[in-house]
């Protein structure tokens, strides 16, 4: 079931947001459901779906010791 709810933002927060909804290619209804959603889904360990950058940057710092050097703590060539 799907209820209206009314809040008072700042109009430049509800700006930025609608900027932001529209180039996600949703609605700023949705976008707000999704971010409340979130929260809700924040117990459990998939609370963040990540993006697709972040999904094919997955595993490109695997073998970077401390401090972002190779495993020898040395420069990398």
């Amino acid at each position: 079931m799907e209820t209206k709810l009314t809040v008072r933002i700042d109009g430049r927060l509800v700006a930025r947001a609608k900027k932001r909804a529209r180039a996600s290619g949703r609605s700023l209804s949705r976008l707000v459901a999704d971010l409340l959603s979130s929260l809700e889904a924040a117990d459990g360990p998939a609370a963040i779906e990540p993006t697709p950058r972040t999904t094919a940057l997955r595993g490109a710092l695997a073998g970077l010791g401390p401090g972002g050097a190779g495993e020898s703590g040395g420069v990398r060539p």
